[in-house]
């Protein structure tokens, strides 16, 4: 079994909140593979998994607050190895698939910076409700204000 711990995200940044997890119990796990979407005060980070295996335990979950070093998920090593040339794909699952969870939200979809996020989650509105603006980006970005007058 090994521990996947939060990696250092970058300078002064020590934790985060999870947006999305992208693995569950049971789930095939190759290194480099995202694991989850994670907010800090800076950006959106999505945090690649370091190892191969079979995920044993999650125990984050969306909504918390996770700092540097914190447990993450274990995974179970032993017997798990990456479909190849030459190796052997696990019954009913197809080379090189990864599951993902789901397609990451896009311009015109919620589209927000973190700080915005955060305002939004911290006011009780569902950032997919927010119209986007026109003026920031082609097709809507969500800015502080609109968050504001939603609340309203």
């Amino acid at each position: 079994m090994a521990d996947f711990t939060l990696p250092e995200l970058g300078e002064n940044v020590t934790s985060g909140d999870v947006l999305r997890v992208l693995v569950n119990p049971g789930d095939t796990l190759a290194t480099g593979q995202v694991v989850l979407e994670l907010e800090t005060d800076k950006a959106t980070i999505e945090v690649p998994s370091p190892v191969d295996g079979r995920v044993a335990e999650v125990y984050v979950k969306v909504g918390d607050k996770i700092d540097v070093g914190q447990l993450v998920l274990r995974v179970n090593e032993e017997g798990t190895v990456p479909a190849g040339p030459g190796r052997r794909v696990p019954d009913g699952e197809a080379p090189g698939s990864v599951e993902t969870g789901g397609a990451a939200p896009g311009v015109g979809e919620g589209s927000a910076a973190p700080s915005v996020r955060r305002l939004a989650r911290e006011l009780g509105v569902d950032i997919a409700d927010v119209p986007g603006s026109e003026r920031a980006v082609p097709g809507g970005l969500v800015e502080r204000a609109s968050v504001a007058t939603e609340s309203a």
